[in-house]
């Protein structure tokens, strides 16, 4: 048989109301002697009290559970979305609250079953713009809480997302330090924004450095062609061919490695290589890539944080995109073009 309030008062020796008041926290509890309240606590364990969170959820209104919209097959296969939420899994248990997964499919339907069960705050993983649209539509005519991971901001709804703009304009600090002047850019067709942020802040990054990009050695192409685009850059003639090439994703710098050996070239001593997100394979590779750290699980704890209405020590800006600053991770795939500066391979914040 359950125990409850009435069975835990008894053995306090105090009433309902501040045995309730004790175990839910509330700040009335504040009004009780100290002593009262280790004695309803102590009660409560020797007892075997369990709080009903979905009974309370149902007498107050209000679910101590957070909703987490993402695409299952992203979550099957990403690893950066394995962080993120396990960011959020973390933060939940700190500040005890819940967490449950929806898939971002059917999108009415998905929002009816939170609404179901007293859930008033959400946070989407979903990088499709379709549904982010869908969702802030819902969550705006339910007078839901949201919050996005990466990309931007949607309306009046906030996004957490590293500073994608500033740490790629780093690389290109990073590489020009290193003597490199002709230096390509290899990334994807701009379909998401963090690619064009990326893109833009790298760019950003050179003229800063007094390094105009060359256009030719910018190539934005489609995965199936990836591949080619590398041995092309690599095959072109020395007096044109880049010295350093940045990947906007580890798994491009892997295909520029594997380019640049095909085509007879040393990394680093011919051409240097930088990548971003710091995947696992990008350590273990045959010359270990530098590479970007994402802090996916502080992306993580800071958008929970963010939909509770809680201090996140981060200042979002106008859009109200919360921006995480990421490190460089320096390795041996770049090195100076100059024999007197030597690579090294040590990690820095920025």
């Amino acid at each position: 048989m359950a125990v409850t309030l009435k069975d835990v008062a008894r053995l306090a020796g105090t009433d309902i109301t501040s045995v309730s008041n004790t175990l839910r926290q509330s700040p009335r509890a504040a009004e009780l002697r100290p002593e009262t309240r280790e004695r309803i606590l102590e009660a409560a364990r020797r007892l075997g009290y369990r709080r009903n969170a979905f009974a309370a959820s149902m007498r107050t209104g209000e679910n101590k559970t957070v909703a987490v919209i993402s695409s299952y097959e992203n979550l099957a296969i990403n690893i950066n979305a394995h962080k993120v939420l396990s960011g959020i899994l973390q933060e939940a248990s700190e500040l005890k609250y819940g967490i449950k997964i929806y898939p971002d499919r059917e999108l009415p339907k998905r929002i009816d079953e939170i609404l179901g069960e007293q859930i008033r705050h959400v946070i989407c993983m979903s990088v499709e713009q379709p549904e982010r649209l869908e969702l802030a539509l819902l969550c705006r005519m339910n007078q839901l809480r949201l919050a996005y991971v990466s990309e931007a901001a949607q309306d009046e709804f906030p996004a957490v997302n590293i500073d994608n703009y500033n740490i790629a304009g780093k690389v290109a600090h990073c590489l020009a330090e290193h003597g490199h002047r002709r230096i390509a850019l290899l990334c994807p067709p701009h379909r998401y924004h963090y690619i064009v942020r990326r893109h833009d802040g790298f760019l950003a990054g050179l003229r800063e450095c007094g390094v105009e990009p060359d256009f030719k050695l910018i190539q934005c192409v489609a995965d199936d062609i990836m591949e080619k685009a590398a041995h092309d850059m690599f095959a072109l003639p020395p007096a044109q061919r880049p010295t350093a090439v940045f990947a906007i994703g580890d798994g491009l710098a892997l295909t520029l490695l594997h380019a640049a050996i095909r085509n007879g070239l040393r990394v680093p001593e011919d051409v240097s290589i930088f990548g971003f997100g710091n995947s696992e394979g990008s350590a273990s590779a045959f010359v270990p890539l530098c590479t970007t750290e994402e802090k996916s699980m502080e992306v993580g704890k800071t958008a929970l944080r963010l939909v509770l209405g809680m201090e996140t020590g981060i200042a979002p800006d106008a859009e109200g995109n919360c921006l995480i600053p990421a490190e460089l991770i320096l390795r041996d795939s770049i090195c100076a073009i100059h024999p007197e500066t030597k690579s090294t391979s040590q990690r820095r914040q920025i």
